[in-house]
């Protein structure tokens, strides 16, 4: 077995660039952060002639190796009216550029739907303790996405999405932290084409998206961090959540 000194040299070891962040010194994390943060503008700027495809390769790449930039003091002042450079990157990686501001208004406009006990049932304790979090996103600001999101669906029927929940509880988690990230409409644009484009079952009501979502995360980690996964192989638990859920 495993010593516990082991094991933690192992991981150190297996640091990325990344991780080694935490030992840096605030004037080397912000001037690392401006380095990295002139990578990525220089990769999406519209002067540069990379092709789309290339460019999506280096973006990942980027993003893998390095990370993303702390938000500056520009990012934190302008939150609601701008989108981070996370939050940028995070729309190119949908596919969540194209937006409809006068939609979302209109969809709004209409009130309160018919999952609306639903949704106010999460949204309050969203992040219940994250003072940061609610700083920045009021109660309502959040049940008017989650209000317009199950609209959309509902708007969008269709034989194949016939067994899709209009709600699921657990959404509200999904959608806060875009909306920590960017103004609301870029929010629902970008949250809109993670649930309906990328991971469509993770909002049915027998969460067959959450099972495989474990599965994946299981997968993944033996691949990228063997000993991290053996110790919590060893540890005898489970990467399977919902069991929880099915005892109770």
């Amino acid at each position: 077995n495993m010593s516990v000194a082991q094991f933690q040299e192992t991981k150190v070891r297996l640091l990325s660039k990344r991780s080694q962040r935490v030992h840096w010194t605030e004037e080397k994390r912000r001037k690392e952060d401006d380095h990295l943060r002139s990578q990525y503008q220089d990769l999406l700027s519209s002067t540069n002639s990379t092709p789309l495809a290339e460019k999506m390769i280096q973006l990942r790449k980027l993003v893998i190796d390095l990370g993303l930039p702390e938000e500056s003091d520009f990012e934190r002042e302008h939150y609601a009216t701008k989108c981070s450079l996370r939050g940028v990157v995070w729309k190119i990686l949908l596919g969540a550029l194209k937006l409809d501001a006068d939609q979302y208004c209109q969809l709004v406009e209409l009130g309160p739907c018919s999952d609306d006990k639903k949704i106010r049932d999460d949204t309050f304790r969203t992040y219940k303790n994250n003072a940061t979090f609610w700083s920045r996103v009021d109660e309502s600001k959040l049940s008017r996405v989650l209000t317009v999101c199950s609209r959309t669906y509902s708007q969008h029927s269709s034989p194949a999405a016939a067994s899709r929940a209009i709600y699921v509880q657990g959404m509200n988690v999904l959608v806060a932290p875009f909306l920590f990230l960017m103004p609301e409409v870029d929010a629902y644009t970008a949250f809109m084409a993670l649930i309906s484009r990328h991971c469509p079952r993770y909002v049915v009501s027998n969460l067959d998206g959450v099972h495989h979502g474990c599965s994946l995360v299981d997968r993944t980690l033996e691949i990228l961090d063997p000993v991290l996964h053996r110790h919590i192989i060893d540890k005898k638990l489970s990467f399977y959540v919902i069991d929880a859920y099915e005892v109770a």
